[in-house]
């Protein structure tokens, strides 16, 4: 059996290093490679953008209060994730599609319209936030991501459904939570 020699350290310290380098140079050349890649700058929606994102999530809202399905389905994706009012309410589109289908088929969608709405957009990302006037829940916010396809289409892939409550009201609120439920039937407006 061999018995290590200094030399044979030195070697080994020697291709240690060496490996070392190579790979600190590797990556900043990789690093170097990414930052000069370009990317699309976060920047207000233009006029065409705003358009189409507007007209996306007014349909939508439109085809809630129209109790229209198929239409208000069509503008999520298909991995889309709605988060609503309750802490319980975290749903990807079927289970948000079991959970509403009985309001839709009843006839009784919700009414939801956006008052203002400020939209970004970073190349085929969009994101806004809405303060919306709702009929059941009162003032209310939505935040959601649009994601354009690759046919142009914006399409709804996160949507975020807040109450809002006034910062002077917020302990009266907080005391409501904290006390048990009643016994409610539960209401089909997400």
């Amino acid at each position: 059996m061999h018995k290590p020699t200094p030399r044979d350290h030195m070697t080994r310290a020697w291709y240690e290093a060496r490996l070392m380098r190579s790979l600190l140079v590797l990556s900043v050349l990789v690093l170097g490679a990414c930052a000069s890649c370009p990317r699309p700058v976060v920047h207000d929606a233009s006029a065409d953008e705003r358009a189409a994102i507007d007209a996306v999530m007014d349909d939508w809202h439109d085809a809630a209060a129209s109790s229209d399905e198929a239409r208000y389905f069509a503008h999520l994706t298909d991995d889309a994730i709605f988060l609503g009012t309750d802490a319980t309410e975290r749903w990807n589109p079927q289970q948000f599609r079991e959970y509403a289908h009985p309001a839709f088929e009843a006839g009784r969608g919700w009414r939801m319209r956006a008052v203002r709405r400020d939209v970004l957009v970073r190349g085929d990302v969009a994101w806004l936030d809405e303060d919306l006037e709702t009929v059941n829940l009162g003032p209310a916010r939505g935040s959601a991501v649009l994601l354009r396809g690759e046919d142009g289409r914006w399409r709804i892939a996160h949507y975020d459904l807040a109450i809002t409550v006034p910062n002077e009201r917020f302990a009266e609120v907080r005391d409501l939570l904290r006390a048990p439920a009643p016994e409610q039937p539960s209401s089909a407006e997400p």
